[in-house]
């Protein structure tokens, strides 16, 4: 990488990486000993990248948009947008062949040119939601009202 690897640059290789399932690149980005939290459960960067492997088998046309940011000095959060259509076997789901489209979003520490934690907050809800895996809660929030 040629340019500034500051926290929003660093956070856009990392999405790059995974539309392009470059595992170099995603590991490149990452500290040695990077922690990762996603929605709550922290694991290190070589576990996340066999889960990511699980999920471009199960989605393989999927993609990750970057839609805002909000950086800092050491720090970046990122709202972002995971689509994708089920083509393969995913957390015992089999393949339902919708499409998904899914929002998220994540935090990135950075400790000089290396991402040292990142914690992600997909909708997980939604995205069981739409490969029909569950039904939403608020499917009747507002019945009453209408």
């Amino acid at each position: 990488m040629t340019d500034a690897r500051t926290p929003e640059t660093l956070a856009q290789h990392l999405f790059d990486a995974l539309n392009e399932e470059d595992e170099d690149a995603f590991f490149d980005v990452f500290a040695p000993d990077a922690r990762i939290y996603n929605a709550g459960d922290g694991t290190d960067v070589e576990t996340l990248w066999e889960a990511e492997l699980a999920m471009f088998e199960a989605f393989p046309d999927h993609e990750h948009t970057t839609d805002d940011v909000v950086a800092g000095a050491e720090s970046v959060a990122v709202r972002f947008t995971f689509s994708g259509t089920h083509e393969g076997d995913y957390d015992g789901i089999e393949p339902t062949g919708r499409t998904v489209s899914v929002s998220g979003m994540c935090t990135v520490d950075c400790d000089g040119d290396e991402i040292t934690e990142w914690r992600v907050l997909p909708d997980n809800l939604d995205f069981y939601r739409q490969l029909g895996a569950v039904e939403s809660p608020y499917e009747h929030r507002y019945e009453a009202f209408r």
